[in-house]
Protein backbone atom coordinates (compact mmCIF):
# COMPACT_ATOMS: atom_id res chain seq x y z
CA UNK A 1 0.00 0.00 0.00
CA UNK A 2 2.87 2.41 0.75
CA UNK A 3 5.09 1.48 -2.19
CA UNK A 4 3.15 2.91 -5.16
CA UNK A 5 2.42 6.19 -3.37
CA UNK A 6 5.94 6.75 -2.03
CA UNK A 7 7.57 8.59 -5.01
CA UNK A 8 4.81 11.22 -5.10
CA UNK A 9 4.87 11.51 -1.32
CA UNK A 10 8.65 11.93 -1.27
CA UNK A 11 8.51 14.72 -3.87
CA UNK A 12 5.88 16.58 -1.86
CA UNK A 13 7.68 16.13 1.46
CA UNK A 14 11.02 17.20 -0.04
CA UNK A 15 9.50 20.51 -1.12
CA UNK A 16 7.84 21.15 2.25
CA UNK A 17 10.66 20.09 4.58
CA UNK A 18 13.51 21.71 2.63
CA UNK A 19 11.53 24.97 2.48
CA UNK A 20 10.57 25.00 6.15
CA UNK A 21 13.80 23.63 7.67
CA UNK A 22 17.53 23.51 6.93
CA UNK A 23 17.39 19.85 5.88
CA UNK A 24 17.98 17.78 2.75
CA UNK A 25 15.36 15.11 2.10
CA UNK A 26 16.96 12.12 0.34
CA UNK A 27 14.45 9.31 0.75
CA UNK A 28 14.17 6.94 -2.21
CA UNK A 29 12.57 3.64 -3.11
CA UNK A 30 10.88 1.61 -0.41
CA UNK A 31 12.44 -1.73 0.42
CA UNK A 32 10.56 -4.84 -0.63
CA UNK A 33 10.70 -5.99 2.99
CA UNK A 34 7.88 -3.69 4.02
CA UNK A 35 7.49 -5.09 7.52
CA UNK A 36 11.01 -3.99 8.38
CA UNK A 37 10.70 -0.36 7.29
CA UNK A 38 7.07 0.71 7.53
CA UNK A 39 3.99 0.32 9.68
CA UNK A 40 0.49 1.62 9.10
CA UNK A 41 -0.63 4.19 10.12
CA UNK A 42 2.83 5.47 11.16
CA UNK A 43 4.27 5.26 7.64
CA UNK A 44 7.75 4.17 6.67
CA UNK A 45 10.83 4.47 8.88
CA UNK A 46 13.28 7.32 8.32
CA UNK A 47 16.60 8.42 9.82
CA UNK A 48 17.60 12.03 10.40
CA UNK A 49 21.38 12.57 10.33
CA UNK A 50 22.62 15.77 12.00
CA UNK A 51 26.31 16.76 12.21
CA UNK A 52 26.95 17.43 15.89
CA UNK A 53 30.11 19.32 16.96
CA UNK A 54 30.38 18.55 20.67
CA UNK A 55 30.65 21.70 22.79
CA UNK A 56 28.85 23.27 25.74
CA UNK A 57 26.27 25.00 23.55
CA UNK A 58 25.46 21.95 21.39
CA UNK A 59 25.14 19.73 24.49
CA UNK A 60 22.72 22.21 26.07
CA UNK A 61 20.67 22.31 22.84
CA UNK A 62 20.51 18.50 22.69
CA UNK A 63 19.37 18.29 26.30
CA UNK A 64 16.67 20.89 25.59
CA UNK A 65 15.54 18.74 22.65
CA UNK A 66 15.36 15.62 24.85
CA UNK A 67 13.31 17.48 27.45
CA UNK A 68 10.98 18.87 24.77
CA UNK A 69 10.38 15.37 23.37
CA UNK A 70 9.84 13.89 26.82
CA UNK A 71 7.51 16.63 28.03
CA UNK A 72 5.56 17.19 24.80
CA UNK A 73 2.93 15.18 22.91
CA UNK A 74 3.69 11.50 22.35
CA UNK A 75 6.38 11.11 19.68
CA UNK A 76 8.45 8.07 18.73
CA UNK A 77 12.14 8.67 18.11
CA UNK A 78 15.35 7.00 19.17
CA UNK A 79 18.99 6.86 18.17
CA UNK A 80 22.63 7.27 19.14
CA UNK A 81 25.36 9.84 18.75
CA UNK A 82 27.80 8.17 16.33
CA UNK A 83 31.46 9.18 16.26
CA UNK A 84 32.28 9.54 12.57
CA UNK A 85 34.35 11.47 10.04
CA UNK A 86 33.00 14.92 9.09
CA UNK A 87 34.56 16.60 6.05
CA UNK A 88 33.85 20.18 4.97
CA UNK A 89 34.91 21.72 1.66
CA UNK A 90 35.04 25.51 2.16
CA UNK A 91 34.62 26.96 -1.33
CA UNK A 92 37.05 29.73 -2.25
CA UNK A 93 35.47 33.16 -2.53
CA UNK A 94 32.14 32.02 -1.08
CA UNK A 95 32.76 32.08 2.71
CA UNK A 96 32.60 35.72 3.90
CA UNK A 97 32.01 34.49 7.47
CA UNK A 98 35.31 32.58 7.69
CA UNK A 99 38.92 33.37 6.81
CA UNK A 100 40.04 30.55 4.50
CA UNK A 101 43.44 30.06 6.05
CA UNK A 102 44.71 26.83 7.64
CA UNK A 103 45.12 28.22 11.16
CA UNK A 104 41.74 29.97 11.12
CA UNK A 105 39.93 26.79 9.99
CA UNK A 106 41.68 24.72 12.67
CA UNK A 107 40.66 27.25 15.34
CA UNK A 108 37.11 27.17 13.96
CA UNK A 109 36.96 23.37 14.18
CA UNK A 110 38.53 23.03 17.62
CA UNK A 111 36.38 25.76 19.17
CA UNK A 112 33.27 23.90 18.00
CA UNK A 113 34.34 20.54 19.43
CA UNK A 114 35.70 18.75 16.36
CA UNK A 115 39.01 16.85 16.41
CA UNK A 116 41.21 17.61 13.36
CA UNK A 117 42.48 14.42 11.72
CA UNK A 118 44.89 16.23 9.37
CA UNK A 119 45.96 19.71 8.32
CA UNK A 120 43.34 21.44 6.10
CA UNK A 121 44.48 21.53 2.47
CA UNK A 122 43.39 23.18 -0.77
CA UNK A 123 41.79 20.87 -3.35
CA UNK A 124 40.46 21.38 -6.86
CA UNK A 125 41.31 23.42 -9.92
CA UNK A 126 42.14 27.14 -9.93
CA UNK A 127 38.92 29.16 -9.85
CA UNK A 128 36.95 26.34 -8.26
CA UNK A 129 39.08 25.41 -5.24
CA UNK A 130 38.00 24.46 -1.75
CA UNK A 131 39.89 24.37 1.52
CA UNK A 132 39.10 20.88 2.82
CA UNK A 133 39.00 20.12 6.53
CA UNK A 134 38.80 16.51 7.75
CA UNK A 135 38.00 15.82 11.37
CA UNK A 136 36.46 13.40 13.81
CA UNK A 137 33.12 14.47 15.19
CA UNK A 138 29.70 13.18 16.09
CA UNK A 139 26.58 12.63 14.03
CA UNK A 140 23.20 12.51 15.76
CA UNK A 141 21.23 9.69 14.11
CA UNK A 142 17.52 9.91 14.95
CA UNK A 143 15.21 7.09 13.87
CA UNK A 144 11.52 7.85 13.63
CA UNK A 145 8.50 7.20 11.41
CA UNK A 146 6.91 9.43 8.80
CA UNK A 147 3.97 10.19 11.09
CA UNK A 148 6.26 11.90 13.64
CA UNK A 149 8.91 13.29 11.26
CA UNK A 150 7.55 16.86 11.07
CA UNK A 151 7.21 17.08 14.86
CA UNK A 152 10.77 15.82 15.42
CA UNK A 153 12.15 18.33 12.88
CA UNK A 154 10.22 21.14 14.51
CA UNK A 155 11.69 20.30 17.91
CA UNK A 156 15.23 19.94 16.49
CA UNK A 157 14.99 23.40 14.91
CA UNK A 158 13.25 24.94 17.93
CA UNK A 159 16.10 23.76 20.17
CA UNK A 160 18.78 24.90 17.64
CA UNK A 161 20.13 21.36 17.14
CA UNK A 162 19.49 22.22 13.47
CA UNK A 163 20.39 25.83 12.65
CA UNK A 164 18.59 27.95 10.07
CA UNK A 165 21.70 30.06 9.30
CA UNK A 166 22.39 29.73 5.53
CA UNK A 167 26.12 29.31 6.26
CA UNK A 168 25.50 26.58 8.85
CA UNK A 169 27.19 23.21 8.42
CA UNK A 170 24.63 21.55 10.71
CA UNK A 171 22.53 20.54 7.73
CA UNK A 172 20.32 17.57 8.55
CA UNK A 173 19.92 14.81 5.99
CA UNK A 174 16.87 12.55 5.89
CA UNK A 175 17.10 9.02 4.49
CA UNK A 176 14.99 5.89 4.46
CA UNK A 177 16.06 4.04 7.57
CA UNK A 178 16.85 0.78 5.74
CA UNK A 179 19.43 2.63 3.59
CA UNK A 180 21.23 3.92 6.68
CA UNK A 181 21.14 0.54 8.42
CA UNK A 182 22.65 -1.08 5.33
CA UNK A 183 25.69 1.19 5.74
CA UNK A 184 25.88 4.54 3.99
CA UNK A 185 29.52 5.34 3.30
CA UNK A 186 29.05 8.94 2.26
CA UNK A 187 26.34 11.58 2.73
CA UNK A 188 27.06 14.96 1.13
CA UNK A 189 25.10 18.23 1.08
CA UNK A 190 25.70 21.91 0.34
CA UNK A 191 24.87 24.62 2.85
CA UNK A 192 21.94 26.85 1.92
CA UNK A 193 24.24 29.60 0.63
CA UNK A 194 26.33 26.98 -1.26
CA UNK A 195 29.50 28.24 0.44
CA UNK A 196 30.50 24.83 1.77
CA UNK A 197 29.92 21.14 1.13
CA UNK A 198 29.60 18.82 4.13
CA UNK A 199 30.29 15.10 3.85
CA UNK A 200 29.47 12.59 6.59
CA UNK A 201 31.75 9.58 6.23
CA UNK A 202 30.37 6.66 8.20
CA UNK A 203 33.07 4.27 9.31
CA UNK A 204 31.21 2.14 11.84
CA UNK A 205 29.12 -0.90 11.05
CA UNK A 206 25.84 -0.29 12.78
CA UNK A 207 25.28 -3.85 13.91
CA UNK A 208 22.68 -4.18 16.63
CA UNK A 209 25.03 -6.37 18.64
CA UNK A 210 27.51 -3.48 18.89
CA UNK A 211 25.01 -0.98 20.24
CA UNK A 212 25.30 -0.13 23.91
CA UNK A 213 22.35 -0.82 26.15
CA UNK A 214 20.16 2.26 26.34
CA UNK A 215 19.51 3.91 29.68
CA UNK A 216 16.41 5.79 30.74
CA UNK A 217 18.39 7.89 33.18
CA UNK A 218 18.40 11.49 32.02
CA UNK A 219 21.19 12.32 34.46
CA UNK A 220 23.39 9.43 33.29
CA UNK A 221 23.11 10.62 29.70
CA UNK A 222 23.89 14.21 30.67
CA UNK A 223 26.96 13.10 32.64
CA UNK A 224 28.25 10.98 29.74
CA UNK A 225 27.72 13.84 27.30
CA UNK A 226 29.67 16.27 29.47
CA UNK A 227 32.45 13.71 29.99
CA UNK A 228 32.90 13.26 26.24
CA UNK A 229 32.84 17.04 25.73
CA UNK A 230 35.64 17.47 28.30
CA UNK A 231 37.62 14.65 26.68
CA UNK A 232 37.46 16.35 23.27
CA UNK A 233 38.78 19.55 24.84
CA UNK A 234 41.69 17.60 26.36
CA UNK A 235 42.53 15.97 23.02
CA UNK A 236 42.46 19.32 21.20
CA UNK A 237 44.48 21.26 23.80
CA UNK A 238 47.98 20.46 22.40
CA UNK A 239 46.92 21.53 18.90
CA UNK A 240 45.38 24.72 20.26
CA UNK A 241 48.59 25.52 22.16
CA UNK A 242 50.66 25.08 18.97
CA UNK A 243 48.30 27.35 17.04
CA UNK A 244 48.52 30.00 19.75
CA UNK A 245 52.33 29.81 19.68
CA UNK A 246 52.28 30.27 15.91
CA UNK A 247 50.21 33.47 16.24
CA UNK A 248 52.25 34.94 19.10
Amino acid sequence: MLGPAKPDLDRALKTVFETDYNVRYKCGELSSKLGEVGYLPDGYAVSILVPFPLNTRSCANLERFLDAIRDGPEIFCQGPLEQEVIVTNYREGRCPDLELEVGAVLFHDINRGLIPSEIPAWEGESGDRALTSRRTGYVLVIDTFLYDLADVLQQLCGCSVIEDDPTSELVAQIYDQHVVIAGLEECAVLSKDRSRRVVLGFTNEWAASEQKVATNSRQDFSNQLQMVCRRIQEINRPVLELLNEGHS
